[in-house]
């Protein structure tokens, strides 16, 4: 089951792991690390996808997948407007 904070299992009712959103890592790791979006983008996109060897994402480039949002950033809180998923819009605020 996943709060607002952490995970849990509900037939236990004890915890699993913590949870927080990427949207929100993002201004938390340039707070922490003083760098700029830039880099927190690639922090949270790029380098895990690399990691991971997800080959088809992580970069916006011809042959990859896709995964797009589209965002402002407000008092280092990111806003999602729209997510784009395989080049389809999945989810727009509007």
């Amino acid at each position: 089951m996943l709060t607002p904070d952490v995970v849990k299992l509900p037939k236990e009712n004890v915890l699993a792991g913590a949870a927080s959103p990427i949207s929100k890592c993002v201004g938390v790791v340039m707070e922490y690390t003083e760098c700029g979006l830039k880099n927190a983008i690639r922090m949270a996109s790029t380098n895990p996808a690399k990691l991971f060897s997800l080959n088809e994402l992580g970069e916006i480039e011809i042959g990859k997948r896709g995964d797009l949002i589209q965002f402002t950033m407000e008092n280092n809180r990111m806003n999602i407007l729209k997510t784009y998923v395989n080049g389809s819009l999945v989810h727009s605020q509007d």
